[in-house]
């Protein structure tokens, strides 16, 4: 068997629209989240019945605090339903809603006045809902 053979050429396109509501990384004045070379942890599960799928989420998002020591910066839950077709050999069509919220781990930032009071600000928070079509493929040389 030769090696062109063994390939597998993968592609997907997807078009959306979303909610607009997103509003993640707004960071008040006093305050700064350095976003440098997270890491992340991501699980995802999908139940499926036919056509019909409906999915759910978390992503945990680390930023470093050291080179041995990472901090939890950001939770993300994803919840999506929709339907999911096979047209072809290899080719499939995907139709659906997507939910994503954003949580971070400090949602408020504290600022000392001259005055001695202690205020709290909000940083940063987000949803987004999407709407999407996708269709996903795939070429191999093995048949």
């Amino acid at each position: 068997m030769n090696l062109l053979a063994l390939l597998v050429f993968s592609y997907s396109l997807t078009l959306g629209a979303n909610s607009g509501a997103f509003n993640n990384y707004t960071t008040d004045p006093y305050t700064y989240q350095a976003i440098t070379l997270p890491l992340f942890v991501d699980l995802q599960a999908e139940l499926a019945l036919g056509p019909v799928f409906v999915g759910a989420g978390i992503r945990d998002d680390f930023t470093p605090i050291a080179w041995n020591e990472y901090d939890p910066l950001q939770n993300t839950y994803t919840v999506r339903a929709g339907l999911r077709f096979t047209l072809g050999d290899g080719m499939t069509l995907e139709a659906g809603w997507m939910h994503n919220c954003y949580h971070p781990e400090a949602a408020y930032s504290t600022v000392a006045l001259l005055t001695g009071e202690t205020i709290a600000v909000p940083r940063y928070e987000g949803a987004l809902d999407s709407g999407y079509v996708t269709l996903r493929g795939r070429v191999d040389g093995v048949k």
